[in-house]
C-alpha cells in the first residue's frame, strides 16, 4: 500500500512564534496522521525570510521541492530560536550597571545549564540592549525612571546538531521548553520564501498571494485561514481548518486586522476544499457570516486536551509545593514593592514634596486559608482578564484567584496588587493542571472563543466551571456549569459565592460535567 503524502500548512508550526492553543491542536492532529501511517511534510519559510522586506514583495516567487540535510538543519535552528527579555527598573544614570548585571545573570544561568546538561552545546548567543520607557508612578517619573530591556536569543543543540532545548520566555522562571520536539513528527520540509511573514503585508495591500506547488503530495491540510494560493492540488483531498472567526467581529482589533483576516478567509475558501471546524459554535458562526457559501464537505474535530485519563485523579505534588511556597513568595514581592515605591517617592518628593504624602497601598498579605479559583488567560482584550480582577477585588475575604498565563500585571493592577490575586506567569502544563485539580473552580471570562480548552480541562478534572455565557462554553459543559454576563462583575461574584456556599450542588454539577466531557471529547480522532 502506497503511503499517503500530506503537505501540512501552518504558521503556528512553520515559524518560530509563541505556541498557542492552535499549536497544540495541530501537533495532536499530526500525531494522529502519523499513527495512521501517513507521511507528513511541513511548509516552512526559508530561515532568512523572517520579517518583511520590500525586495521580497517585488521579487519572483522562490520555491524548493527538496531540502538537503544542511537546509533541514537550518530550519531546525530557525524554528528552535527563542527570545528572552530582562526588565530592570533603574535610575537613568545606572544604565550600564544594569546591563552588566542582567548580562551576568544570563551568563550564570547558561553556565549552570552546561553543568546540568553536559551532552549539550550552546550556539548563537545573541544579545541586544536598548532602553524603553518604564511604567511611571507619577508623571514626573517619566523623566527619572527608565527600563532597560535586554533580549537574548539562545539556541541549544545536541552534539549531532539536532535540537535539544530552546529557552522560553523568562530565564528567571527556570523553565526550558523543548519547542522543536514536534518537528521530529515530519518526514521533511517544503520551503517557500516569505510564505507566512509576507502574507499579511500582501493581504493588507491586495497583492496576489504566494503560490504553493502541491504536485508532490496526495493531500493538503491548511491549518487555519492563510493568504496563499495552491496549485496542482486535488480539492477533494484538500482540507482547511477554521479554528474561529474572532477577527471578523472582535471590535478591539484594527481595521487592518479585519481586512487581512477577511483576505485570508476568502483566499482559503478559493481552494474549494473540505472544511474542518473545531466546534459546533465555530461552524454556526461560519454559516452566519457566509450564508451563501456551499462547502465541499464539513466536519467537526474537537481540540485535544493536554491531559489524559491516566493523569486524572492522581497526586498533585507540584501544586502542593507551589501553594506552600506562595505566602513566602508574596511576602517577598510585597516587601520589594514597598521598597521600590518608597525609594521612587523619595526621589519624586525632591520635585514635589506633596507626593510623599500620597497614601500607598502595596500588595497585601496572602491568606492561604481561603479557597482559590484558577483562570487561564492571556493579554488579548477578548480574554476579559479585567472582569476577574474587578470581581475578586471585592472578594478579598472570601476567595483567592490564581491567574495563569503571560500577563502584563502593570496594565491590570499597577503597584496595588489585591491581596487575594496572584499572577503565576507562564507555568508548565503539569503545574497548571494540578492547580486546577486542587482549586475551588475554573473561571473563564472570555467574550469570544473558538472552543475553550481551559473549560474542557477544568470539567475533565471534576472541578466546578464558572464561565461567561457564550455558546461555545455551553457546548462544552451544557447545564453543568455556572454562567455569567462577561460584562457584569457582580454576576461573576454571585457565581463564586454560589459555588462556595453550596458545595454539594457545586460538586454534583462538576461530576456531571466530568462524565459528559469524558464521553464527548476524549474519543480518538479518525482522519
Amino acid at each position: 500500500m502506497t503511503q499517503r503524502r500530506i503537505l501540512y500548512i501552518s504558521d503556528s508550526l512553520g515559524t518560530p512564534i509563541p505556541h498557542r492553543g492552535i499549536f497544540n491542536y495541530s501537533v495532536a492532529l499530526i500525531e494522529r496522521l502519523k499513527t495512521s501511517g501517513a507521511g507528513v511534510t511541513l511548509l516552512v519559510e526559508r530561515p532568512d525570510s523572517h520579517g518583511i522586506r520590500k525586495a521580497w514583495l517585488d521579487s519572483p516567487l522562490e520555491f524548493e521541492k527538496a531540502m538537503d540535510p544542511w537546509q533541514n538543519n537550518e530550519i531546525y535552528r530557525y524554528l528552535n530560536s527563542g527570545t528572552f527579555a530582562y526588565s530592570l527598573n533603574l535610575n537613568e544614570h545606572l544604565d550600564f550597571a544594569a546591563r552588566d548585571a542582567a548580562h551576568y545573570r544570563v551568563l550564570k544561568y547558561l553556565e549552570q545549564q552546561r553543568v546540568d546538561h553536559p551532552d549539550t552545546i550552546v550556539r548563537n548567543i545573541d544579545t541586544d540592549f536598548y532602553l524603553v520607557p518604564g511604567d511611571p508612578i507619577e508623571t514626573e517619573a517619566k523623566r527619572l525612571r527608565k527600563q532597560v530591556q535586554i533580549d537574548f536569543t539562545v539556541e541549544y543543540f545536541s552534539r549531532n546538531s539536532r535540537p535539544y532545548y530552546s529557552m522560553a520566555t523568562d530565564v528567571d522562571a527556570d523553565l526550558i521548553t523543548d519547542t522543536t520536539q514536534y518537528l521530529q513528527l515530519f518526514d521533511g520540509f517544503l520551503s517557500v520564501n516569505c510564505v507566512y511573514s509576507g502574507a499579511l503585508t500582501r493581504a493588507h495591500n491586495f497583492i496576489p498571494p504566494y503560490q504553493v506547488d502541491c504536485n508532490l503530495f496526495d493531500e493538503v491540510i491548511v491549518d487555519g485561514p492563510h493568504y496563499i494560493s495552491l496549485v496542482n492540488n486535488n480539492p477533494e483531498k484538500t482540507w482547511v481548518i477554521f479554528h474561529d472567526l474572532i477577527p471578523l467581529f472582535n471590535s478591539s482589533l484594527s481595521e487592518e486586522s479585519h481586512r487581512s483576516f477577511s483576505q485570508k478567509m476568502f483566499a482559503s475558501l478559493d481552494f474549494d476544499a473540505n472544511v474542518i471546524f473545531v466546534s459546533e459554535t465555530s461552524q454556526k458562526q461560519f454559516h452566519d457570516y457566509f450564508p451563501n457559501r456551499t462547502l465541499r464537505s464539513e466536519r467537526i474535530i474537537y481540540p485535544p486536551t493536554r491531559i489524559s485519563l491516566s493523569q486524572l485523579d492522581t497526586e498533585t505534588p507540584e501544586a502542593k509545593r507551589y501553594l506552600a511556597d506562595l505566602p513566602h513568595v508574596r511576602e517577598t514581592q510585597r516587601r520589594s514593592t514597598v521598597t521600590q515605591r518608597d525609594g521612587a517617592m523619595r526621589r519624586l518628593s525632591k520635585f514635589n514634596p506633596l507626593l510623599w504624602l500620597k497614601p500607598l497601598r502595596p500588595m497585601g498579605i496572602w491568606n492561604s486559608g481561603l479557597p482559590f479559583f484558577v483562570t487561564v488567560l492571556s493579554d488579548e482584550p477578548y480574554k476579559n482578564a479585567a472582569l476577574c480582577i474587578k470581581a475578586f477585588s471585592k472578594l478579598e475575604d472570601q476567595a483567592n484567584l490564581l491567574i495563569v498565563g503571560r500577563m502584563d500585571t502593570q496594565k491590570y493592577v499597577g503597584d496595588t496588587m489585591p491581596r487575594n490575586i496572584h499572577f503565576t506567569g507562564f507555568i508548565s502544563d503539569t503545574l497548571k493542571n494540578e492547580l486546577i485539580a486542587n482549586s475551588a473552580g475554573l473561571i473563564f471570562p472570555s467574550f469570544y472563543e473558538g472552543f475553550g480548552i481551559p473549560v474542557l480541562e477544568g470539567a475533565l478534572q471534576g472541578v466546578p466551571v464558572l464561565s461567561s455565557a457564550i455558546d461555545v462554553f455551553r457546548e462544552i459543559v451544557d447545564a453543568n456549569g455556572l454562567y455569567f454576563d462577561p460584562c457584569n462583575a457582580d454576576e461573576l461574584i454571585a457565581c463564586v459565592m454560589e459555588t462556595l456556599s453550596n458545595p454539594t450542588a457545586a460538586k454534583a454539577r462538576a461530576s456531571a460535567a466530568q462524565a459528559s466531557v469524558r464521553a464527548k471529547f476524549m474519543q480518538e480522532i479518525a482522519f
